[in-house]
């Protein structure tokens, strides 16, 4: 008699295929999460340009006297504007803000005085900001970026 029973298979056969698939499945989902991860960052996020303390101290003196001689602050303007000044803002969002506030503190001729300045000085932080990203575009592309970035600060600006 001939039976031809199936034989168990052995179980033991079958460990180092599920680990290979186990291990697969896991480092494809670290991947993916890693991937997925990094391209949610938060994009609104602009850095402005690091600025070392001496720098600081040179830009809250020249500011100092501007306000003082070119705008006429008063003493009571002075400390308003100190205390919403008293750390340099690190982003953009936080830039706006400070602007915002600090165009709450200014009468409308101060304020009208002052935006020339001010405009000026925001297109440069900005220039300082995106000349890393230079090589990613053509010139004129480039140009036509900044001048994107600049027009959207602006007008969330007010300026």
């Amino acid at each position: 008699m001939n039976t031809n029973r199936a034989e168990p298979k052995n179980r033991t056969n079958r460990w180092p295929t599920a680990v290979m698939c186990f291990a697969l499945v896991a480092v494809c989902g670290f991947g993916a999460y890693k991937y997925r991860k990094s391209r949610n960052a938060p994009r609104s996020e602009s850095f402005l340009p690091i600025l070392t303390k001496a720098q600081e101290e040179q830009i809250r003196e020249g500011l100092h006297q501007v306000g003082k001689t070119f705008l006429g602050i008063t003493l009571d303007q002075e400390k308003k504007l100190e205390a919403i000044w008293q750390r340099f803002p690190t982003t953009v969002d936080e830039l706006v803000d400070y602007t915002k506030r600090t165009d709450e503190v200014l009468t409308d001729k101060q304020r009208a005085l002052a935006n020339p300045i001010r405009k000026m000085a925001r297109h440069q932080a900005i220039d300082r900001m995106l000349e890393a990203s230079r090589s990613r575009f053509p010139p004129e592309d480039f140009e036509k970026f900044k001048r994107v970035i600049k027009e959207r600060v602006d007008g969330r600006i007010g300026g």
